[in-house]
This record gives structure tokens, sequence and C-alpha cells, in this order.
């Protein structure tokens, strides 16, 4: 996470989770995108997205971190 002095609370619902996408496309620079041209692009958000579902997974139980890594794909499709 980057930038803590702009950082902003979300809630739980639709428009919390295209906050959450807008921040992360917003900072593209910084973190691996889904749709890329390259193997090792490829290779990189997979080892990306494990990591981040893991970790959220041991965080919470709830399905957030994985609607928010399929939202990512999805916008990243487009």
């Amino acid at each position: 996470m980057l930038d803590f002095n702009q950082r902003k609370g979300f809630v739980e619902d639709n428009a919390g989770l295209k906050q959450l996408i807008s921040g992360f496309y917003w900072n593209d620079p910084y973190y691996p995108l889904p749709v890329n041209m390259t193997a090792e692009d490829k290779k990189l958000w997979e080892t990306f997205k494990q990591a981040y579902l893991e970790v959220g997974n041991k965080l919470t139980k709830n399905k957030g971190q994985r609607l928010f890594i399929e939202a990512v794909e999805a916008k990243g499709k487009k």
C-alpha cells in the first residue's frame, strides 16, 4: 500500500469495491496487471493474485478479497 496519507475508509459493498478498483488502477505502476502480453507478466500477476488471496484468507473469512481480484481481472479485460 502506498500513499498512506491519502487512504480512505470504504464500505464493503459495490460502491466500496469500485473505490478499491479505482485505487488499484490509479496506482498501476506499482502493481502487476492481470492482462498483459508477456509470459513473465502473466506469471507475475498469478503470483501476486495467489499471495493476495492467501493472505486475505488468513486475515478475514469473508469473500471480499476474491471479489476484489475478480473485479480487477474483469476491468483489465475491458
